[in-house]
């Protein structure tokens, strides 16, 4: 009598790996995937599409003004203010703060033209400063002024960024200081000493802090800043061949004491010792050759970032190949490492969002104690992200905006044997979720297959625990959500096999948990013996 065939089972359980868009397609790892579009990662494993986003002023700031800044104003009596920045060219540019509590804005733009263009922010001893590259004067504004005023005319140098050091006020590309870059009298942004100034041997172009360290960038090297008083001071070359390109792309990931940037088509991080690439994964988008999504690197260096410590990521605005304008998120999960391809390091995992307008600036906020994300567009309008099930919609409780597409797509599984054909027998995906939803399961058949829909399955609510029939001794489980296990039948016969879940319904957001992919090996089918 013939031999059962033995029945095998994979548990897709980790799934914190992210894009993997640049080795053999053979060599994604069961913890990555080809393509994630508007999908999160969860910490503990799970995947789920990504919440929408609301516009809260209805009617522009200005014309059809770009947003060119989104700032959070925090001072030291934990009062903050959210600073909006809007630059057109047929109407005076200008600042705006949203009022607590409302979508409402109050314009604290300075008296006289003030030239907006590509802003720079920064809080130094208590005070807001502004910079811009429209060659104004650097504006400065306390929190409770009717209107931003130049910061101290006399001396403060004309500066097109600016930043904060242990108390100092820094302004760098100055362009009439060459690749010089000053600060200002500690504990006074507003004083300046024309004999401060430390030349670098390149253009100065941004700063972040880093252990009490400044760490200034030119446009191809980075240094060290040392010292408590600008009277004790030294400067030393951390890296002779990494730069960067604007101050808006460098982003102070303070939580975990990281320095990320992109930087002539690559991304890195610096950790106050190593400077490392972090970008190997997303390889084949920067070199356009991607099926996915390509990044337009002749506007690499407009690049903007933002650090979203609440969800441990940087989040990039990027241009996509022959576009004009910012059209995805590239986001870094900075806590989610597993072993770079290609250096054996432990790297962060990538994921693409798309949304359905282009956004020019990202920032945080924080209200009622919570992180919260904004998005200004092309257009003069802000956007809070991160709410509600569809793109664009006129509230934060409306569902009246447009349905957000999402898929995760797993690189082609063969269980270590590429050359041996599998009976693909069930997939069983677990759903965590807490409200009901639809996700399509596709899949494809070996390398370079085409997709063909298994089935769409109504992830329902699982109910809820019954505190007497379910409960544990010190354990009140009373109205927690059970997950719902679903059971796909498929009928592939391969040596590899893909799968793809997607969704564009405006839907609850869907959520797996893990998955289960059972199958049998066929040895008779073995290409060689």
């Amino acid at each position: 009598m013939a031999n059962k065939i033995q029945m095998q089972r994979v548990e897709f359980g980790k799934n914190v790996g992210g894009i993997n868009d640049s080795t053999q397609i053979t060599s994604v790892k069961e913890h990555e995937a080809l393509d994630i579009h508007n999908v999160r990662l969860i910490p503990t494993g799970g995947i789920r599409k990504r919440k929408g986003y609301y516009v809260v002023n209805t009617a522009s700031l200005v014309g059809s003004g770009t947003i060119t800044g989104v700032f959070n104003y925090l001072r030291f009596t934990g009062n903050s203010d959210l600073i909006v920045c809007v630059n057109s060219g047929s109407v005076a540019n200008k600042i705006y703060k949203k009022d607590a509590g409302t979508n409402t804005f109050t314009s604290i733009t300075p008296s006289g033209t003030w030239s907006g263009g590509d802003v720079t922010f920064a809080v130094s001893n208590d005070i807001l400063m502004i910079a811009s590259d429209g060659g104004s004067n650097v504006l400065q504004w306390d929190g409770s002024a009717t209107a931003c005023t130049d910061l101290n005319t006399a001396t403060a140098p004309l500066a097109e960024v600016v930043s904060d050091w242990n108390r100092h006020a820094v302004a760098l590309k100055i362009p009439a200081r060459g690749s010089n870059f000053e600060i200002s009298h500690q504990g006074d942004s507003a004083q300046w000493r024309n004999s401060d100034r430390f030349p670098t041997d390149r253009q100065t172009v941004g700063a972040t802090t880093l252990y009490d360290d400044l760490f200034i960038f030119t446009t191809d090297r980075m240094y060290r800043v040392s010292g408590h008083d600008r009277d004790d001071v030294r400067m030393d070359a951390v890296r002779l061949s990494v730069g960067a390109t604007n101050q808006r792309s460098i982003v102070n990931v303070a939580n975990r004491n990281l320095i990320v940037w992109p930087w002539r088509e690559n991304f890195y991080e610096f950790d106050g010792v190593n400077t490392r690439i972090i970008s190997n994964r997303i390889e084949r988008p920067l070199a356009n050759t991607s099926d996915f999504f390509n990044i337009d690197l002749s506007k690499f260096n407009n690049i903007q970032g933002v650090n979203i410590a609440s969800q441990s990521r940087v989040s990039f605005l990027v241009a996509e190949k022959n576009k004009t304008q910012n059209t995805i998120v590239l986001n870094y999960h900075y806590d989610l490492r597993t072993p770079d391809p290609k250096t054996n390091q432990p790297t962060g995992a990538w994921t693409v969002d798309k949304y359905d307008r282009n956004f020019a600036y990202l920032g945080v906020a924080i209200e009622d104690d919570q992180e919260v994300l904004y998005a200004g567009d092309y257009d003069g309008h802000l956007c809070r992200l991160e709410t509600g099930d569809a793109d664009g919609d006129s509230s934060a409780d409306a569902n009246d905006g447009n349905a957000i597409p999402s898929r995760y797509q797993t690189g082609p599984f063969h269980a270590n044997m590429p050359d041996v054909t599998k009976r693909w027998r069930e997939i069983i995906p677990i759903v965590g979720q807490t409200s009901s939803g639809t996700v399509t399961i596709s899949t494809a058949e070996n390398w370079a297959g085409s997709f063909i829909t298994a089935d769409t399955v109504a992830l329902t609510t699982g109910g809820f625990a019954s505190y007497w029939g379910v409960s544990k001794w010190g354990e009140d489980l009373w109205g927690a959500a059970i997950s719902v296990i679903k059971r796909l039948s498929l009928s592939n016969r391969s040596e590899a096999l893909s799968i793809k879940f997607s969704d564009s319904s405006k839907d609850p957001a869907w959520r797996i948990d893990t998955w289960v992919l059972r199958f049998q090996v066929l040895p008779a089918l073995r290409r060689f013996e």
